[in-house]
């Protein structure tokens, strides 16, 4: 994070605009944490986005490390922030790629092997979902009873079984 211990004196040209001591400099926020609604750290603040028109921060460029791409968040989806982190107002539903899925009884089901999000918003469309024996299926939201550190179903929702062997129609 960059601190400025002394601030720099300058000649204030504005009308109605804010003085200095009362902005920020957008590079004190690169390299901030993205800590999610749950407390998952999802990665470091890359850069800041400015609508060209508007001159308004409208969202942020997320790194992720390894080999996840990087993400931009939106501002709406910040809920608050400083200079060490972002802390998100929502879970982030790309996330849960790799989660195990299992049924109200416990059973494991599969784990999810893809998330299909409604246009560019978190919301969730369906999840593509991936077993050893039974082929991908999708689940849309109405049938989860909760997403937490895996997905658990709801007691009326049946897996439909279509295996590897058994020819599709």
């Amino acid at each position: 994070m960059i601190v400025n211990l002394v601030m720099k004196k300058y000649h204030h040209i504005i009308h109605k605009e804010a003085h200095i001591e009362s902005t920020v400099d957008f590079r004190s926020y690169i390299g901030a944490r993205v800590i999610s609604k749950n407390g998952e750290i999802v990665g470091k603040i890359k850069g800041i986005r400015v609508s060209s028109g508007k001159m308004s921060v409208e969202g942020f460029v997320v790194s992720c490390g390894g080999l996840r791409r990087d993400l931009y968040i939106g501002r709406s989806y910040v809920e608050r922030f400083s200079d060490e982190s972002f802390i998100l107002n929502i879970d982030l539903s790309i996330l849960l790629n790799g989660k195990v899925v299992v049924t109200s009884d416990g059973k494991k089901v599969g784990q999810v092997y893809r998330v299909v999000r409604k246009e560019n918003t978190n919301e969730i469309d369906r999840l593509i979902v991936r077993s050893f024996l039974i082929m991908r299926f999708s689940i849309v939201p109405d049938n989860i009873k909760y997403i937490g550190d895996s997905i658990i179903l709801k007691p009326n929702y049946e897996v439909k079984k279509k295996y590897f062997w058994k020819e599709v129609r």
